[in-house]
């Protein structure tokens, strides 16, 4: 959806919702059938999610879990999925951070699952089978395919 499309979206809900105030409007607006497509860091998040949510239900970019916003999760699975591109996680202090990280998102009872930017980039349906195979293992796949 471009501007000119969310615009529009947004002028036929303010008719249709009449004098409510601007948070009325946009709860209104979240709950709207057409939204605008999700914003991604980078692209290997955005190459990642083409290949994925088609196939994973309840997949969400961008999403927050306790102090942390992971790259994706899915949410009902507790299931964290990272991509570490190389400019984000190549030195000794970031791979520390992402362990650290890792290990209380664990302690909050979320599981991790990690690629490299090399990974996505050579074989981004290949990680999203792997992310299904995960899910199987944990039981139920509630993937879309």
């Amino acid at each position: 959806m471009d501007e000119r499309e969310l615009q529009e979206v947004i002028e036929r809900k303010r008719a249709q919702l009449g004098r409510q105030t601007p948070k009325q409007i946009s709860a209104a607006l979240r709950r709207c059938d057409t939204v605008a497509p999700p914003r991604h860091d980078s692209p290997i998040e955005s190459d990642f999610w083409e290949a994925a949510h088609p196939r994973i239900a309840d997949l969400t970019p961008q999403f927050s879990v306790g102090p942390y916003r992971v790259d994706f999760a899915i949410p009902p699975r507790q299931l964290v999925i990272e991509l570490d591109g190389h400019e984000f996680h190549s030195s000794v202090d970031q791979r520390t951070n992402d362990a650290k990280r890792a290990r209380r998102l664990l302690a909050m009872g979320w599981r991790v699952v990690r690629f490299t930017g090399t990974e996505i980039r050579r074989g981004v349906h290949r990680c999203v089978d792997e992310v299904l195979e995960i899910m199987e293992t944990l039981g139920d796949t509630n993937g879309k395919s």
